[in-house]
């Protein structure tokens, strides 16, 4: 085998752990938007095109605290190419975080040699694209969290490249403005990656580029200054809190958010341990940089500066996210797609503790530089370890956020024919701004499927029940009745996934013996005896239960029959289920 070959073998492996995200989003992954892509200045933008209205001022307006330039761009270009399909989203997110992962390489080919260089990129890896961060994975808006590292890494890697000055600092400013206008968490670039271009060419001297200086300032100033038109402080209620321990305490779970389910214990509790291990040994690496510098070692201070710099942009974003956050609390610090801005401390340190680990070889005596050169492996073994501790529980919750998703799509095809519907607040608080962007959206084309038009089951009923998604099940239970509602339950299932279905409505037939939609079912009730009786387990949340008020069922029908139907979300199709009900007014 050719050194090339073999050379090509280890950077696949190294690359590996990417796949697991990329099956994660084609497996769990939903053609849904949410929350904030429903707010009108991210849907609005893509009515406003179709009608001709669009401005500047759509383009950099504030979204919470964020200018989300950048990521619009994005957005509309992908809605523009797909019509609006999530799974380009995103898949756009997870390239978008590929190309940061192969910046951290060229930042480990530079501070480290060879084969090792590899292996911390793998190690890299694992946290770079851990499950952990499942929101931003499974979610459009990931892309504009994924966005500011990305090209803060860019920018890093343009400080450290040996061209032009001029080049590099051009390049610097472009990036670190498009990270500024992707999310506010880009202001980090701006001191971080001035320390880089600022650094001395003579370490004892400290000379530094004044022309570089000013101009990269001036790049900073000039963006403050655009960002703040207009700029209001956005009404998210999570602002400072007063004692000081809350705060400190959001910080540490912030920057251990990535490490919070691989114990037993409490997320919170745990996260907050491993932030503040991670901190220490910055803090640590911090220490033993200033004292290299006085000591005039340029080389060694510039590999670790690559990685403070890299390290401080989780801290800033940590201390940033706790001014605009730490009001809700710690369990807020806890998000998951928080973990993609905390991943990168623990991201830095894998590279500086085995910087500084060798540069203590021989320094000390035969003992200590034994612990040198095991330290690295050991905290490299634990780490590892609690990754693999915090997968099964990560991989879980993407396959959970499936199921609610794929619960409110239906809630979202239905929302012509079940306006009050309970669910349609957790797609978009504001259910009137959901209910007209809907409708513009669908009219457009960028709704798939397209909206159910009408209330009568049988024009989506699917018309070969041996289909690809073909679904089996029962209403068989009636759980409560009183005098103006009642509950009813059973299960559903698709035949070819082999999994729970989408989402179950309930119909009356009327008086031309129509099915009428009235009800759509809470899904998720655990069904043991469907386990027992297929064998198999994934069928264990088929169950559902359905209330039907009885105003909505028609006053002049004494006998009316109600019944089950199992929905495809990705076709809008449905599949009556066995036996009915009978309610007699």
């Amino acid at each position: 085998m050719t050194k090339s070959r073999t050379g090509w073998l280890w950077f696949i492996a190294a690359a590996s752990p990417a796949l697991l995200p990329l099956w994660l989003i084609l497996r769990d992954g939903v053609n849904l938007h949410f929350v904030d892509e429903w707010d009108p200045d991210l849907a609005g933008i893509y009515i406003k095109a179709h009608l001709h209205q669009l401005t500047l001022a759509d383009w950099v307006c504030q979204h919470n605290e964020h200018r989300l330039l950048v990521p619009r761009l994005i957005y509309f270009l992908l809605a523009y190419a797909t019509d609006w399909n999530n799974m380009a989203d995103l898949l756009c997110g997870w390239a978008i975080v590929c190309a940061t992962s192969l910046g951290i390489l060229w930042l480990c080919r530079r501070t480290a040699a060879g084969r090792s260089a590899l292996l911390l990129w793998f190690i890299c890896n694992l946290l770079i694209f851990t499950p952990e961060q499942s929101e931003n994975w499974l979610w459009g808006i990931g892309v504009a969290n994924f966005l500011p590292m990305a090209l803060f890494i860019g920018a890093v890697v343009a400080a450290c490249w040996r061209g032009p000055a001029w080049l590099r600092l051009a390049m610097g400013v472009v990036l670190a403005f498009a990270a500024t206008f992707s999310n506010a968490s880009g202001f980090a670039t701006w001191p971080l990656v001035g320390c880089l271009l600022a650094r001395p060419s003579s370490w004892s001297q400290c000379k530094t580029p004044k022309s570089i200086v000013l101009a990269w300032i001036g790049g900073f100033v000039l963006t403050v200054a655009l960002y703040s038109i207009h700029y209001q402080r956005p009404e998210i209620g999570g602002y400072w809190p007063r004692s000081l321990g809350a705060l400190l305490g959001y910080n540490l779970v912030f920057l251990g958010n990535a490490f919070g389910h691989a114990t037993s214990y409490p997320p919170a509790m745990s996260a907050a341990v491993a932030g503040a291990v991670m901190m220490m040994l910055l803090l640590v690496a911090v220490g033993y940089f200033l004292f290299s510098w006085r000591m005039g070692r340029g080389e060694l201070c510039n590999r670790m500066l690559v990685w403070l710099v890299v390290a401080g942009f989780s801290v800033i974003s940590s201390v940033m996210a706790a001014h605009g956050r730490s009001g809700y609390g710690l369990e807020h610090a806890h998000m998951s797609r928080y973990v993609t801005h905390a991943i990168y401390l623990p991201v830095a340190l894998v590279n500086l503790v085995p910087i500084l680990c060798e540069d203590l070889r021989g320094r000390m005596g035969p003992r200590l530089n034994a612990f040198w050169i095991q330290l690295p492996a050991g905290l490299t073994a634990v780490l590892i370890l609690m990754q693999a501790m915090s997968l099964p529980g990560a991989i879980s919750g993407c396959h959970q956020w499936r199921v609610y998703q794929t619960d409110l799509k239906a809630s979202l095809l239905l929302i012509n024919i079940l306006p009050d519907n309970p669910k349609l607040p957790l797609i978009y608080p504001w259910t009137g701004n959901l209910f007209r962007h809907a409708n513009a959206l669908n009219e457009m084309g960028y709704l798939h499927p397209p909206l159910i038009a009408s209330n009568n089951a049988a024009e989506i009923r699917a018309s070969d029940p041996s289909q690809v998604s073909g679904a089996r099940g029962k209403l068989d239970k009636f759980l409560a009745g009183s005098a103006d509602q009642i509950t009813l339950a059973g299960w559903a299932i698709f035949s070819r996934t082999a999994q729970p279905a989408d989402a179950v409505f309930l119909t009356y037939q009327n008086e031309n013996q129509q099915p009428i939609i009235c009800a759509q079912a809470d899904l998720g009730l655990q069904r043991d005896d469907i386990v027992e009786q297929t064998g198999n387990a994934d069928y264990l949340s088929c169950g559902w239960q359905a209330t039907v008020p009885l105003s909505r069922l028609p006053a002049d029908i004494h006998f009316i029959r109600i019944k089950a139907w199992a929905l495809d979300t990705d076709t809008a199709k449905a599949w009556p289920l066995d036996d009915v009900f009978s309610v007699q007014r």
